[in-house]
């Protein structure tokens, strides 16, 4: 499995139920670890959407996909914690407005 997927509509996305654990390293050498995941559609987190808590999408490029840090390090799970959110997040690197835009178009009665 791939993580990235072809899309009809969009090019390409974030392949849905994704995961991988490797050992990346630091512009100086040193080895860190990180485990990241796409959940439903692709998303690199996906919240409840039933839940009563504050609800937050965040659409983006491969800064908001963050295939360099863990799950639990990227910026909007960080910002589910400080604020907490539910936090939807979409990324794939190289997207521009009118794919994030698809990408609100498409879920945004899912959440």
């Amino acid at each position: 499995m791939e993580p990235i997927t072809l899309d009809e509509e969009l090019g390409w996305r974030a392949t849905e139920h994704y995961q991988e654990t490797l050992v990346l390293k630091t512009k100086a050498g040193t080895p860190y670890s990180v485990r990241r995941s796409q959940t439903q559609y692709g998303f690199r987190q996906f919240g409840d959407p039933s839940s009563s808590r504050l609800r937050m999408l965040v659409i983006g490029d491969s800064f908001t996909r963050a295939t360099q840090v863990s799950d639990d390090r990227a910026y909007h799970a960080l910002l589910s914690k400080l604020l907490d959110a539910e936090v939807f997040a979409s990324g794939a690197g190289g997207y521009g407005t009118l794919q994030e835009f698809l990408i609100l178009d498409r879920y945004i009665d899912s959440i």
